[in-house]
């Protein structure tokens, strides 16, 4: 599989797989309309703007607080970003471990989000940078002299509803997938995600 600029944000989850047990993923969230939001691009560099500074001071705090999940990867785009993060659970102890954790995923109802999983992750990410760059526009934005900034919410939402993830399964593959993420500046013309206009905040 080659990932030059071939991801959406479509659900691919396995139906069997255990989101909250031990895995590592390549996973990528990207904004609503694709609105580069976050800074751009300069001499193969990201240069992030105010949002962008939370966007990304908001992903290594998110590390500091959820110790089951551990970052491999990382880098932040205009306008979306990539990462490999493994998870890596609590043990089980034997009283505790009744069922399997595949078991408990697969009678578990679909619509739920389980603790400490990939999407619960995800969600507690999302709406802890909604939440701080909602706060820097009500510090720093004159409704009057700025309409089209809004805050955000499910209406005006910062980032498309689902993210892409891919189980990553070979240490061949999780290499080619760390070059990818390092190289992603670097390429960012050639990306489908590409978009010379850009937000100055």
């Amino acid at each position: 599989m080659k990932y030059k600029g071939k991801y959406n944000t479509g659900s691919s989850r396995l139906k069997k797989w255990n989101y909250a047990g031990k895995g590592t993923y390549f996973i990528t969230m990207v904004t609503q309309n694709r609105r580069c939001i976050f800074g751009s691009i300069e001499n193969g560099m990201m240069q992030d703007n105010e949002w962008g500074k939370i966007t990304r001071r908001e992903w290594y705090r998110s590390f500091e607080i959820r110790k089951e999940i551990s970052m491999d990867a990382f880098v932040l785009m205009p306008n979306h970003l990539h990462a490999v993060i493994t998870i890596i659970p609590p043990a089980v102890t034997k009283e505790k471990a009744v069922t399997s954790p595949e078991v408990r995923a697969k009678a578990s109802p679909a619509f739920i989000r389980k603790p400490k999983s990939l999407s619960s992750f995800v969600a507690g990410y999302k709406s802890s940078v909604t939440t701080q760059i909602n706060n820097w526009i009500d510090r720093n934005i004159s409704p009057m002299l700025f309409p089209e900034l809004k805050k955000y919410n499910k209406e005006n939402r910062l980032w498309q509803p689902n993210y892409h993830d891919h189980i990553v399964r070979t240490p061949y593959e999780y290499h080619r997938i760390l070059r990818y993420i390092e190289n992603n500046p670097k390429k960012w013309e050639e990306d489908r995600l590409y978009d010379k206009y850009h937000l100055s905040v």
